[in-house]
């Protein structure tokens, strides 16, 4: 893959390594029924990340971007980032002249795509945050038989938990599909969202059902009550 020219697609890729450092940073700090492997791997993506997002500030926009630019940290990067005018007409016919000497750049992703990508990963982290917030795996231990197994319709709702984590991994590896091979990011975020369609739709089916069970046990339990206490009320004679 050729190296980008564009401004505005380094910074969006920039913008990339800072959310997938984050990300993977909160899935570090919250993850405490993590395998460590897991967590570890997750340490590792999130020091990659913000490794190049910092080789970004420091070294590519002085490098590439702006020779004037004189790096003196983060704050300065920011700062240089929010408020960069548009080029000057000297700049502005170099840049020109520079792409027209250039070898022909190769087709990128449209921003509409890889805004649409941020917003499916943002709604794909929801089912798995759910289950690590709630501890749903240690929540439903104390409902196992005394043989030791766990009842099925709740096994079952745990593995939807651990399955949700494979959908947000698959759309990290759409984006970097998309990120490597452009002309096959589409296809690659429109498997990934179609596999995140019927999944969503099987959890949801399956979390009704596990709320209508409780409405009938509940039910159940309070004609119950009802049956005892015309039973224990005393008769008048």
């Amino acid at each position: 893959m050729r190296d980008l020219t564009s401004f505005a697609s380094m910074k969006l890729k920039a913008a990339l390594f800072v959310v997938i450092g984050v990300f993977s940073g909160i899935l570090v700090v919250l993850g405490n029924d993590f395998a460590a492997w897991k967590k570890a791997l997750l340490l590792a993506m999130c020091v990659w990340a913000f490794c190049r997002a910092y080789y970004f500030a420091f070294y590519v926009i002085e490098k590439y971007v702006d020779p004037s630019f004189k790096f003196s940290g983060l704050g300065s990067a920011v700062k240089y980032l929010m408020g960069r005018k548009a080029s000057t007409p000297e700049e502005a016919v170099s840049t020109r002249q520079f792409e027209e000497t250039s070898l022909p750049r190769p087709p990128t992703l449209p921003v509409s795509w890889w805004l649409l990508w941020l917003f499916m990963v943002t709604l794909a982290s929801a089912i798995p945050t759910f289950h690590l917030r709630e501890n749903v795996s240690e929540l439903i231990e104390p409902l196992r038989y005394p043989w030791g197994l766990l009842p099925s319709v709740f096994l079952a709702f745990r593995w939807f938990g651990e399955i949700s984590w494979y959908i947000l991994a698959a759309y990290v590896v759409a984006g970097l599909i998309a990120w490597k091979k452009p002309a096959w990011g589409r296809l690659a975020i429109l498997l990934v969202l179609v596999l995140h369609m019927v999944f969503a739709t099987l959890h949801t089916v399956y979390s009704s059902k596990l709320v209508i069970l409780a409405i009938k046990e509940e039910v159940l339990r309070r004609e119950l009550n009802d049956k005892s206490d015309k039973t224990n009320r005393p008769t008048k004679k």
